[in-house]
């Protein structure tokens, strides 16, 4: 069958839009999870004494009484780091891994054990817990560079 201009509607219906006075709507439960780790991790506040830069050498951060540096770190939770990913296949899970990731932030800080002066510089941190896939031993590269 074919449609000609003259047999559209002159006008299409309109979706009904949302009253603004209206109270908002609840959220709908689905009754399932929103959302869940692969690799759990737990997420803290610290106040560290020193930290590690970027070229690895050990930084005291600035600390007094009343003045202290605070960050959040989010680190694996133990009984994950290292351990297979959750929801990963099983066929290859033993090739999966939980692992610490890290990032770099700015501090207060100085060479340790030194007077040396004050001086922002980057810090390592816990930014969270990565799923690392691997390939399995004996694999061979060319197989995987013409997947595109």
């Amino acid at each position: 069958m074919l449609l000609r201009c003259r047999d559209l509607p002159l006008e299409w219906p309109r979706p009904r839009r949302r009253d603004p006075s209206a109270p908002p709507s609840a959220p709908i439960d689905m009754g399932y999870v929103r959302s869940a780790e692969c690799c759990p991790s737990v997420t803290e506040a610290i106040q560290p004494l020193g930290g590690v830069s970027i070229t690895g050498r050990i930084l005291e951060l600035y600390r007094e009484p009343n003045a202290t540096q605070r960050f959040y770190q989010t680190s694996c939770r133990e009984q994950v780091k290292g351990r297979p990913c959750r929801y990963v296949r099983s066929k290859y899970e033993a090739q999966s891994r939980c692992v610490q990731t890290y990032s770099y932030m700015y501090a207060l800080v100085r060479e340790f054990q030194s007077d040396g002066p004050w001086r922002l510089d980057y810090i390592r941190y816990r930014s969270g817990c990565s799923c690392q896939v691997h390939r399995p031993r004996g694999y061979p590269l060319s197989l995987l560079a013409s997947r595109p």
